[in-house]
């Protein structure tokens, strides 16, 4: 009752105050459409702030509160990724100064938590990895997630809808593993995000800005540090299926502009969500496909984590049906739009 009473304030609250924020930044931080945006209309950026606050503020009370001194660590982290990412959308800066922040802060992060040692995968049973490899694979986790979390913010809702999602595994990870930091993290992610999704919504009033989505990507990529070696070892890839639409968009794409020998470092429009759009699904379309995929994927983690080897068929399956889904419904809405756009010259 406490964590659904917590969701439901903290929407509320993060709808009346985001609605606060679009106004004030109205005139202030706004982005102008250009050739890579997927957006026609000046609109107001850095909602996402509201999240940052909102999240932050109830993690170090519950952390401070519940003895849990280690987490605040995690959270004054959260915070320095969210500031560097703030001035950016403020007044823009450099790629090296961000990807310091997100390094030094993800090391923060590790320096307080000991990675999870353990690794499980389907039919592949648990794995012990060495602490040089656990720490080495948790800060590339941490970094690339941080960012793929941002370049997957490109239109309205989408970022907001995979969050409600994986907080959800995380809320419902929480009470698994008996984590009430993890349950009531998953719990403020859920409600702010809703609410901020009111206003984010396809046409969107206000964006999140990569204050708000790197923040979120950091957090979903550090929570497993505060979870540890639990559950036999099945909590980092439960940790990856609740954010799997995200990772495996990033990745896909990342592999395909490789292979087209891109500069992958180079703003583009090449994740399949911009691909959906582009070929002429509506914002609201791509993201609702999105939000299938993140709620199919996300109860695939849960259930991971509750049943283990009897889980496996179901979290093979999701690896694979998502992936399909969403390379699938690309083509097909690409070959749709070719072929109106040969009949229209016809």
């Amino acid at each position: 009752m406490g964590l659904i009473v917590l969701t439901i304030a903290a929407a509320l609250l993060a709808q009346f105050l985001v609605g606060r924020f679009t106004r004030w930044a109205n005139h202030r931080i706004v982005d102008v459409p250009n050739a890579r945006s997927s957006h026609a209309v000046p609109t107001p950026r850095g909602g996402g702030v509201v999240i940052v606050a909102l999240v932050s503020l109830v993690l170090l009370a519950v952390s401070l509160l519940d003895g849990y001194p280690e987490a605040v660590w995690l959270v004054v982290a959260g915070v320095a990724v969210a500031g560097v990412s703030w001035y950016d959308d403020v007044h823009s800066i450099g790629t090296l100064p961000r990807f310091s922040v997100h390094f030094a802060a993800v090391a923060v992060a590790l320096a307080v938590f000991w990675p999870p040692q353990l690794a499980a995968i389907p039919s592949g049973g648990v794995f012990v990895l060495p602490f040089a490899v656990a720490i080495a694979a948790a800060l590339f986790w941490g970094i690339a997630l941080t960012n793929v979390y941002n370049f997957m913010d490109g239109i309205d809702g989408i970022a907001g809808i995979q969050a409600v999602a994986a907080g959800i595994g995380w809320m419902v990870a929480g009470i698994m593993v008996g984590s009430s930091f993890l349950q009531v993290a998953g719990s403020v992610i859920i409600g702010s995000t809703i609410g901020f999704l009111f206003h984010n919504w396809s046409p969107a009033k206000v964006f999140m800005g990569d204050v708000g989505s790197v923040f979120l990507g950091f957090l979903f990529a550090t929570l497993p540090l505060a979870a540890g070696d639990v559950a036999d070892g099945r909590v980092p890839l439960a940790a990856v299926l609740f954010v799997w639409p995200f990772v495996f968009d990033g990745t896909y794409t990342i592999f395909r502009r490789i292979l087209r020998k891109e500069n992958i470092f180079q703003a583009h429009r090449s994740h399949l969500y911009q691909r959906l759009v582009i070929a002429g699904r509506s914002h609201a379309w791509v993201s609702l496909l999105f939000l299938a995929m993140a709620l199919f994927s996300s109860s695939a983690g849960i259930a991971w984590l509750e049943f283990g080897r009897d889980a496996e068929l179901l979290v093979s399956s999701v690896l694979v049906i998502v992936p399909v889904v969403l390379i699938t419904a690309t083509r097909i809405s690409e070959s749709r739009s070719e072929t109106r756009a040969v009949l229209s010259e016809a």
